[in-house]
């Protein structure tokens, strides 16, 4: 009764620059979960993502990279489910030190299964932002830590945090991890 399909095209490999794009759709009709899991249907989704990369030394980075990412889904009847798009950097200096952050914009969206059969809930737009750095992952003791904030435009929900972590190496196979998510303000 209902039908589903995935059309991908993308550019991988030891290149600089990458990318794909996909379209998918999940028809109202389509249920799966006689044969597997189907999360959500009634969608169309577009996905785009660009990605740079620098893999060999130079200045004061070990390596590089840049990623731009922009989504959007809706149902088949037309209402705009989610839209939005993020920019994120990662690098690793020559001393294995590593940093990573980014910032993201959420639109406005509704969830159609959120309240299980319910109406739809909509949600406000958004921006959020994060950052990341983390000591020499190849030594004993690395230590790491970070920063994240967000904030719906109405300023129904706003969040910002920092965390603190280690991870000691004590052989191989075994790892003892400390993680404190918990330093919200």
């Amino acid at each position: 009764e209902g039908f589903g399909g995935n059309l991908e095209f993308a550019k991988a490999g030891n290149g600089k620059w990458m990318y794909t794009t996909w379209v998918t759709w999940r028809s109202p009709g389509l249920n799966l979960n006689d044969i597997g899991y189907l999360r959500r249907n009634d969608e169309i989704q577009q996905i785009i993502w660009v990605g740079y990369r620098k893999t060999e030394p130079f200045s004061i980075f070990r390596n590089f990279g840049l990623n731009l990412n922009q989504w959007y889904g809706a149902t088949f009847g037309g209402e705009e489910r989610y839209v939005g798009g993020n920019f994120n950097a990662f690098w690793t200096f020559k001393n294995y030190w590593s940093m990573n952050g980014g910032v993201e914009r959420d639109g406005k969206g509704i969830s159609t299964e959120t309240l299980r059969g319910g109406p739809a809930l909509l949600s406000d737009a958004g921006t959020y932002g994060w950052f990341n750095m983390s000591t020499d992952r190849r030594k004993k003791l690395q230590l790491y830590g970070g920063y994240n904030a967000g904030a719906q435009d109405k300023r129904v929900s706003y969040n910002e945090g920092f965390y603190f972590g280690m991870n000691l190496h004590i052989s191989d196979a075994f790892v003892v991890s400390m993680d404190d998510r918990k330093i919200y303000l």
